[in-house]
Protein backbone atom coordinates (compact mmCIF):
# COMPACT_ATOMS: atom_id res chain seq x y z
CA UNK A 1 0.00 0.00 0.00
CA UNK A 2 1.09 3.06 -0.81
CA UNK A 3 2.35 5.30 2.18
CA UNK A 4 0.49 8.45 0.35
CA UNK A 5 -3.03 6.70 0.04
CA UNK A 6 -2.50 4.80 3.09
CA UNK A 7 -2.98 8.55 5.24
CA UNK A 8 -5.25 9.55 2.93
CA UNK A 9 -7.47 6.77 3.47
CA UNK A 10 -7.26 6.82 7.03
CA UNK A 11 -7.72 10.66 7.20
CA UNK A 12 -10.98 9.95 5.07
CA UNK A 13 -12.22 7.25 7.80
CA UNK A 14 -12.02 9.61 10.75
CA UNK A 15 -14.28 12.08 9.07
CA UNK A 16 -16.42 9.60 7.92
CA UNK A 17 -17.30 7.72 11.44
CA UNK A 18 -19.71 8.72 13.97
CA UNK A 19 -21.39 7.64 17.78
CA UNK A 20 -24.41 6.08 16.97
CA UNK A 21 -24.86 5.20 20.36
CA UNK A 22 -26.59 7.53 22.66
CA UNK A 23 -24.07 9.18 25.01
CA UNK A 24 -24.17 8.98 28.60
CA UNK A 25 -24.96 12.55 29.48
CA UNK A 26 -25.57 16.06 27.42
CA UNK A 27 -23.82 16.02 23.93
CA UNK A 28 -20.28 17.73 25.09
CA UNK A 29 -20.24 14.10 27.39
CA UNK A 30 -18.31 11.53 25.39
CA UNK A 31 -19.29 7.63 26.21
CA UNK A 32 -16.01 6.67 28.27
CA UNK A 33 -14.73 4.37 25.72
CA UNK A 34 -14.28 6.95 23.09
CA UNK A 35 -12.99 10.04 25.03
CA UNK A 36 -9.50 11.21 24.69
CA UNK A 37 -7.02 10.01 27.18
CA UNK A 38 -3.68 12.78 26.33
CA UNK A 39 -4.08 15.79 28.49
CA UNK A 40 -6.23 18.87 26.99
CA UNK A 41 -3.89 20.82 24.14
CA UNK A 42 -4.44 24.13 22.89
CA UNK A 43 -4.99 25.04 18.98
CA UNK A 44 -3.50 28.86 18.33
CA UNK A 45 -5.29 29.83 14.99
CA UNK A 46 -3.35 32.14 13.05
CA UNK A 47 -3.73 33.94 9.40
CA UNK A 48 -2.57 36.08 7.22
CA UNK A 49 0.65 33.73 5.74
CA UNK A 50 3.11 35.58 3.72
CA UNK A 51 2.17 34.63 0.07
CA UNK A 52 -0.61 32.14 0.86
CA UNK A 53 -4.18 32.62 -1.32
CA UNK A 54 -7.34 31.91 0.43
CA UNK A 55 -9.26 28.70 -0.61
CA UNK A 56 -12.85 28.85 0.85
CA UNK A 57 -15.57 26.03 0.21
CA UNK A 58 -18.98 25.65 1.61
CA UNK A 59 -17.99 24.92 4.48
CA UNK A 60 -14.54 26.08 5.51
CA UNK A 61 -11.85 28.17 4.41
CA UNK A 62 -8.44 28.05 4.84
CA UNK A 63 -4.97 29.86 3.43
CA UNK A 64 -2.90 27.78 0.79
CA UNK A 65 0.72 28.76 1.64
CA UNK A 66 2.84 30.24 -1.26
CA UNK A 67 4.64 26.92 -3.23
CA UNK A 68 1.31 24.64 -2.30
CA UNK A 69 -1.47 23.75 -4.55
CA UNK A 70 -5.53 22.80 -3.55
CA UNK A 71 -6.65 19.78 -5.15
CA UNK A 72 -10.30 19.33 -4.03
CA UNK A 73 -11.75 15.49 -4.60
CA UNK A 74 -15.74 15.58 -4.39
CA UNK A 75 -17.75 12.55 -2.90
CA UNK A 76 -20.88 13.18 -3.65
CA UNK A 77 -22.86 12.82 -0.70
CA UNK A 78 -20.27 11.23 1.41
CA UNK A 79 -18.73 14.68 1.33
CA UNK A 80 -15.42 16.18 -0.27
CA UNK A 81 -11.63 16.63 0.85
CA UNK A 82 -9.33 18.84 0.00
CA UNK A 83 -5.58 18.05 -0.24
CA UNK A 84 -2.55 21.12 -0.02
CA UNK A 85 0.71 19.79 -1.91
CA UNK A 86 4.03 21.34 -2.38
CA UNK A 87 4.86 22.13 -5.59
CA UNK A 88 6.61 18.34 -6.98
CA UNK A 89 6.00 16.91 -3.62
CA UNK A 90 4.96 13.19 -3.59
CA UNK A 91 2.52 13.52 -0.51
CA UNK A 92 0.14 16.00 0.20
CA UNK A 93 1.26 18.34 3.71
CA UNK A 94 -2.41 18.69 4.37
CA UNK A 95 -5.87 17.21 4.28
CA UNK A 96 -9.33 18.32 5.07
CA UNK A 97 -11.97 16.13 5.30
CA UNK A 98 -15.21 16.77 5.35
CA UNK A 99 -17.98 14.22 5.90
CA UNK A 100 -22.05 15.45 6.29
CA UNK A 101 -23.66 13.62 9.23
CA UNK A 102 -26.94 14.30 11.01
CA UNK A 103 -26.65 15.10 14.49
CA UNK A 104 -22.36 15.62 14.37
CA UNK A 105 -22.28 16.20 18.25
CA UNK A 106 -19.03 16.27 20.14
CA UNK A 107 -19.55 11.99 20.55
CA UNK A 108 -19.55 12.06 17.29
CA UNK A 109 -16.18 13.35 17.14
CA UNK A 110 -14.47 11.44 19.83
CA UNK A 111 -15.91 8.06 17.92
CA UNK A 112 -14.36 9.45 14.76
CA UNK A 113 -10.97 9.87 15.97
CA UNK A 114 -10.99 6.62 17.89
CA UNK A 115 -11.27 5.25 14.07
CA UNK A 116 -8.82 7.35 12.36
CA UNK A 117 -6.63 6.13 15.47
CA UNK A 118 -7.37 2.52 15.15
CA UNK A 119 -6.86 2.84 11.16
CA UNK A 120 -3.75 4.37 11.42
CA UNK A 121 -2.41 1.99 13.74
CA UNK A 122 -3.35 -0.75 12.10
CA UNK A 123 -1.70 0.46 8.77
CA UNK A 124 1.61 -0.68 10.36
CA UNK A 125 3.01 3.27 9.45
CA UNK A 126 2.31 4.80 12.77
CA UNK A 127 3.86 4.73 16.48
CA UNK A 128 3.24 7.52 19.26
CA UNK A 129 -0.02 7.80 18.52
CA UNK A 130 -1.74 10.32 21.32
CA UNK A 131 -5.25 11.19 21.36
CA UNK A 132 -5.83 14.52 23.35
CA UNK A 133 -8.56 16.72 23.53
CA UNK A 134 -8.01 20.38 22.15
CA UNK A 135 -9.30 23.98 23.03
CA UNK A 136 -9.45 25.49 19.42
CA UNK A 137 -11.09 29.09 19.57
CA UNK A 138 -13.88 29.35 17.16
CA UNK A 139 -14.30 25.43 17.00
CA UNK A 140 -17.18 24.41 19.03
CA UNK A 141 -15.62 20.95 19.94
CA UNK A 142 -11.78 19.33 18.63
CA UNK A 143 -9.72 16.25 19.53
CA UNK A 144 -6.19 16.10 18.56
CA UNK A 145 -4.40 12.92 17.32
CA UNK A 146 -0.63 13.45 17.36
CA UNK A 147 2.13 10.37 16.10
CA UNK A 148 4.96 9.36 13.98
CA UNK A 149 5.07 7.87 10.36
CA UNK A 150 7.65 5.56 9.43
CA UNK A 151 8.40 5.23 5.76
CA UNK A 152 9.72 3.87 3.08
CA UNK A 153 10.20 6.24 0.11
CA UNK A 154 11.82 3.92 -2.68
CA UNK A 155 13.77 2.55 -0.48
CA UNK A 156 14.77 5.50 1.79
CA UNK A 157 13.45 5.53 5.38
CA UNK A 158 11.53 8.93 5.66
CA UNK A 159 10.37 9.63 9.73
CA UNK A 160 7.45 12.58 9.73
CA UNK A 161 5.46 13.55 12.44
CA UNK A 162 1.80 14.40 11.94
CA UNK A 163 -1.39 15.27 13.31
CA UNK A 164 -5.00 15.12 12.72
CA UNK A 165 -7.80 17.22 14.89
CA UNK A 166 -11.42 15.92 14.05
CA UNK A 167 -13.80 18.86 14.92
CA UNK A 168 -17.56 19.97 13.80
CA UNK A 169 -19.50 22.85 12.87
CA UNK A 170 -21.70 24.51 15.38
CA UNK A 171 -24.92 23.48 13.20
CA UNK A 172 -24.21 19.67 13.64
CA UNK A 173 -24.45 18.66 10.36
CA UNK A 174 -20.65 17.94 9.51
CA UNK A 175 -17.88 15.91 10.63
CA UNK A 176 -14.54 17.96 9.73
CA UNK A 177 -10.51 16.24 10.21
CA UNK A 178 -8.18 18.10 9.32
CA UNK A 179 -4.23 16.65 9.09
CA UNK A 180 -0.66 17.79 8.09
CA UNK A 181 2.57 16.48 8.47
CA UNK A 182 6.23 17.32 8.42
CA UNK A 183 9.96 15.93 8.95
CA UNK A 184 10.32 14.55 12.60
CA UNK A 185 10.69 17.67 14.74
CA UNK A 186 9.66 20.16 13.02
CA UNK A 187 6.26 19.75 12.79
CA UNK A 188 4.90 22.62 15.23
CA UNK A 189 7.33 25.28 13.00
CA UNK A 190 5.72 23.92 9.51
CA UNK A 191 4.32 25.54 6.92
CA UNK A 192 1.77 22.75 6.81
CA UNK A 193 1.23 23.29 11.04
CA UNK A 194 0.94 27.05 10.42
CA UNK A 195 -2.04 25.77 7.39
CA UNK A 196 -3.98 23.90 9.46
CA UNK A 197 -3.96 26.61 12.05
CA UNK A 198 -5.99 28.87 9.59
CA UNK A 199 -8.90 26.61 8.95
CA UNK A 200 -11.99 28.15 9.41
CA UNK A 201 -15.39 26.60 9.77
CA UNK A 202 -18.68 28.24 8.49
CA UNK A 203 -22.27 27.27 9.94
Amino acid sequence: MAAAVALTGIVALGGCAGGTGNPTGGASTPRYEVAPSGGTVTIEPTSGLDGSAEYETDVFSIEVPSGMTATKTDRGAAGMSVDLRADGAARASVIVNVTPQKGANDDAVNAASVVAAAQLGGSGLATDIVRSAATWEGFAYAVQMTFTLNLDANGTAQVLDGILVTTRNEARTYLVSISAEAPAGGLTSSVAYDALRTLRLKG
